[in-house]
């Protein structure tokens, strides 16, 4: 078990969930955890998968968006409240690292999480990277503050035009270097945008799915790939969540066919 030890709200809808474990942990940018939403009760029945945001002294934090029943609750829950948590789970953004090449790493939505995390660990190896966030306006550059707090080097887009650059986070495509090394996380449209405009580049995505047990078994989250047989039908939980964006069949993935 786990014990709040902080729920933050950042927006009407966004909220920090901090919880502490007794014990250090390896956890890694790109992991996951499958929370309990309700300790009493078994609705909702599932637990939820969430995305690591940051792990600084056995305390592990979280990006929430309150959409549902489950993040409704989580968001009601107490300071000092134990909280059942699994994992951590699935592969790190670490695993596909390349010493000597430019990193870009574009986020939007929840998806901006695990890449803070991952910013943290590239600015305090020293890595040359790029964190390009956006939304749809200031307002909702909910990790905002937390970027600019850490020094993290950053480029903000709004498409309102409130802060930073007016525009969406793909249209800095035309300026990353030929040969670097792109993660994403976030709509699925602009993770296949920039699939399509890397630029000569390798390309990683973290991706978001609903999923019911968290390591491989329900086979709830599979995504279809350009592999045959077999190796078609990839599990985020298992698999990823970070996959090749290469290998992704984004036509099928997105509905398209």
């Amino acid at each position: 078990m786990f014990k709040i030890t902080n729920i933050k709200s950042l927006d009407e809808k966004f909220y920090i969930l901090k919880v502490k474990s007794e014990k250090k942990l390896n956890i890694l940018p790109g992991n996951f955890f499958m929370i309990k939403t309700n300790n009493f009760s078994s609705t909702p029945l599932l637990n939820r998968p969430f995305s690591v945001m940051d792990y600084v002294n056995n305390e592990t934090s979280f990006l929430i968006k309150e959409v549902g029943v489950g993040t409704k609750l989580l968001k009601k829950k107490k300071i000092g409240e134990k909280i059942q948590l699994e994992g951590p789970f699935g592969n790190s953004f670490l695993n596909f690292l390349e010493k000597n090449k430019k990193i870009y790493l574009f986020g939007g939505g929840t998806g901006i999480a695990p890449l803070f995390f991952l910013s943290k660990i590239l600015k305090n190896k020293g890595y040359d990277y790029t964190l390009i966030y956006g939304a749809k306006s200031e307002s909702q550059l909910v990790l905002k503050n937390k970027i600019l707090s850490e020094d993290i080097n950053a480029i903000f887009f709004t498409e309102d035009g409130s802060y930073g650059e007016k525009g969406l986070v793909t249209d800095y495509l035309p300026k990353i270097e030929e040969n670097s090394l792109n993660f994403s996380c976030g709509p699925n449209i602009m993770m296949k945008k920039i699939e399509e405009n890397k630029n000569k580049s390798s390309h990683f995505v973290s991706l978001e799915s609903i999923m019911a047990c968290g390591f491989g078994v329900c086979l709830g989250c599979v995504i279809p790939t350009l592999k045959k047989g077999f190796e078609k039908y990839q599990r985020v939980c298992k698999n990823g969540p970070i996959f090749d964006a290469s290998i992704i069949n984004w036509k099928e993935f997105l509905g398209e066919i």
